[in-house]
């Protein structure tokens, strides 16, 4: 494949993808790996070699301009659209450049752990133990759903990291004060 890239040239992202492959395989594994991670607009964006990324944990699928993706020592095939949702799309509504929505697809081989504190998102194909709250979830069509206690009541949640708003039941908070309004695009 790269002798056939290296006929018509090779484009730098290409260059660089051969170059940090060459470098791994003489190095010995990580078993994690961390990359600097923001909140923008309540969306949970990382930069991971120049390209930005949403994680989202409520998307089944990644989502890019490109055909396929270099991520963690593997090629990656990436979904152009899904229903209208594109690179394009999300950074209009986000409000921040978006060149991946990784979805589960993706996230599913890994321990990923999102420290918004030290700002850094870890990947890692083990548990890490840095501490934090760690709930068993299930999932359902990829995306996972943990069991917690909302004012006093047991509920199912979906995990969503691709979601700058919460959503509950009306009646979860009935007789509340609401705190404000905000437009979403979901």
């Amino acid at each position: 494949r790269m002798a056939d890239q290296m006929g018509t040239g090779l484009r730098e992202e290409d260059r660089k993808r051969y170059h940090r492959q060459s470098y791994d395989i003489k190095q010995p594994r990580l078993s994690t790996l961390d990359y600097p991670l923001k909140l923008v607009n309540g969306y949970p964006i990382t930069l991971i070699d120049g390209q930005y990324v949403l994680i989202d944990t409520g998307s089944p699928v990644t989502i890019g301009d490109e055909a396929e993706w270099f991520f963690l020592n593997e090629i990656r095939r990436l979904t152009r659209d899904l229903g209208g949702v594109s690179a394009a799309y999300l950074t209009r509504e986000v409000g921040t450049r978006v060149d991946i929505l990784l979805g589960t697809d993706i996230l599913k081989n890994y321990y990923v752990t999102l420290d918004l504190k030290a700002g850094l998102v870890h990947f890692s194909q083990r548990p890490l133990s840095r501490g934090g709250i760690r709930l068993p979830f299930t999932t359902l069509m990829g995306t996972p759903i943990c069991q917690a206690l909302v004012a006093g009541v047991d509920q199912k949640m979906i995990i969503d990291t691709g979601a700058a708003l919460t959503y509950v039941d009306k009646a979860l908070v009935a007789g509340k004060t609401p705190t404000g309004t905000r437009r979403d695009f979901y």
